[in-house]
This record gives C-alpha cells, sequence and structure tokens, in this order.
C-alpha cells in the first residue's frame, strides 16, 4: 500500500527535479509525459509531473485532490495553483491551470497515493484501481489512485506513513483580487527540498474527495445559537417591562372621535351646491 502523496510540483527538465521527487517521464503505455507537447520550430519545451511522498518536520498535510481548468478561470478558495516550474520559473502549463489541495493528514482519512499519466492512444485504457474521473492536458489524460490515511498512535498493517510539509509556495489568489506575491517563509523546513523558484500559492483546509461526494450544502454547519444569545435567553437576564392594562371605557375614552369636523364639512357642501 502507497503512503499518500504529500508535494507535487512541474519541472521543465527531469533532471531538476527537487530532492527526493519522483518526476512522471513516461506515461502507463511507455509515452513520453511531456505536459506541454511543444510541435513548433523553435527550442524546444518541456514539463513534466513531480511528486513526493517524503516528510519534512514541522507540517504533516497530504494530497487531498488535483484538477486541471482553464487559464482565466478563478482558483477555487482552499485550492492552489502550480504557476510556474520548480526549476526554472517558467509558466506551468499552456492555456490550462494545474491545481492542487492539500489538507491535514489528521483531518482525512483518504488522500491520492498514486497519479498516472496515459497517452492519447491508450486514452480509454484507465489505470487499474484510479479513480473514473480524468483531466486532459494536452494528448494526456491525467488520473488518480486514492488510498487510506494512516493516523499516528493508530495500529497499522504494513510500513509506517511518511509526510511532508506543503511543498509550494504560497500564492494568495482571493477572488475578484490581484495575486500578491511574497516571499515564503521556510526556516523550519528542513533543506532536502530546496525553495522553488515559483510565486508563492495558499493552501486550505478540505475533506477527501470520498467525503466531498456525501456531502450537501448544509453538512458540518452548527445549527446552534451564539453563546451570546443563548445567556441573554436565560430567565435570570430576561428583564420584561410589565404593560399597564386598560378597561374597555379607558380604551374607548382614549380613542374617541366624534366627527363633527367631518359633519360640518358635509353641511357646508350641500348648502354651496
Amino acid at each position: 500500500m502507497a503512503d499518500p502523496i504529500t508535494g507535487v510540483c512541474i519541472v521543465e527538465e527531469r533532471t531538476r527535479a527537487p530532492a527526493d521527487y519522483e518526476v512522471i517521464a513516461f506515461t502507463t503505455d511507455n509515452q513520453d509525459a511531456d505536459l506541454w507537447k511543444d510541435r513548433g520550430l523553435r527550442k524546444k519545451v518541456t514539463r513534466y509531473l513531480a511528486f513526493t511522498r517524503k516528510k519534512l518536520e514541522g507540517r504533516d498535510d497530504v494530497l487531498a485532490d488535483i484538477s486541471v481548468q482553464k487559464e482565466e478561470a478563478m482558483t477555487p478558495h482552499g485550492w492552489t495553483t502550480i504557476t510556474t516550474t520548480y526549476d526554472s520559473g517558467e509558466a506551468a502549463l499552456k492555456k490550462k491551470q494545474f491545481i492542487v489541495r492539500f489538507i491535514p493528514r489528521s483531518e482525512t482519512t483518504s488522500a491520492v497515493t498514486e497519479i498516472y499519466l496515459t497517452s492519447g492512444k491508450a486514452r480509454h485504457n484507465k489505470p487499474v484501481e484510479s479513480s473514473p474521473r480524468s483531466w486532459e492536458i494536452k494528448d494526456l489524460s491525467l488520473f488518480l489512485r486514492f488510498g487510506p490515511v494512516v493516523h499516528s498512535g493508530l495500529p497499522v498493517n504494513g510500513p509506517a506513513p511518511v509526510s511532508l510539509p506543503y511543498q509550494y509556495p504560497v500564492r494568495d489568489n482571493h477572488f475578484g483580487g490581484t495575486n500578491t506575491v511574497t516571499n515564503p517563509t521556510i526556516t523550519t523546513a528542513p533543506s532536502i527540498i530546496p525553495m522553488a523558484r515559483s510565486s508563492p500559492s495558499r493552501q486550505g483546509t478540505m475533506r477527501s474527495p470520498e467525503q466531498i461526494a456525501q456531502m450537501t450544502a448544509i453538512d458540518g454547519v452548527p445549527f446552534q445559537l451564539s453563546p451570546v444569545l443563548v445567556a441573554a435567553s436565560l430567565p435570570e437576564t430576561i428583564s420584561v417591562t410589565r404593560l399597564p392594562l386598560k378597561s374597555r371605557d379607558e380604551i374607548l375614552r382614549a380613542y374617541e372621535y366624534d366627527f363633527s369636523t367631518e359633519r360640518l364639512v358635509k353641511q357646508q357642501a350641500a348648502y354651496a351646491s
């Protein structure tokens, strides 16, 4: 059983991936797994996907999902866009956005354990035990395989899990806002993963794909009053003003009206006519 993937990046050269990262150089049918597929007469441009399961100190996130969307689409909340290559800082994909979602290991029971790329020639040959969904990048299809996440302190059958803090620098992408690039903080990260020369990106806390598939719009919403309102509703905290009661005669006297003005106006109008 493979451990969950804990870091993903895109590189221009297969030999320049970060330490402890595995580069997906070939598809499942032994074709070139280049994500760019530049067929022009210019200098050949290549892009390769790389991932790791290596553990780093300080954080313990796992890969919850991957998606590919149009270049002009907004990054969903809680997702991270890999905009540039790790090794050269160039655009990661052509006319596409490669987005990933990470979640703390303690908050999920399922995560991505394998990433498969299949060429157009074998597009309909879905890898065994992969998810039914796929994403198209040029003439490649991307499939994911999900597996259980083992939490520390629980009995396990097999090797102990490993983890790695989120590898991407964070790009703050608010809806309708402007992307702001800041320098990543890596004071606690070991040197086995060098800092990428790409713009930072932010991560969010999300549920596993299986959990999301079973969720509705109101799942996880606590239906309870605010503690302030609960405290204010206690009998000893409620102060109700006592209203004075009036008798029927008092009410009639208070709102009595004899319509004398209206009768006078009616008489004057009749006399004038």
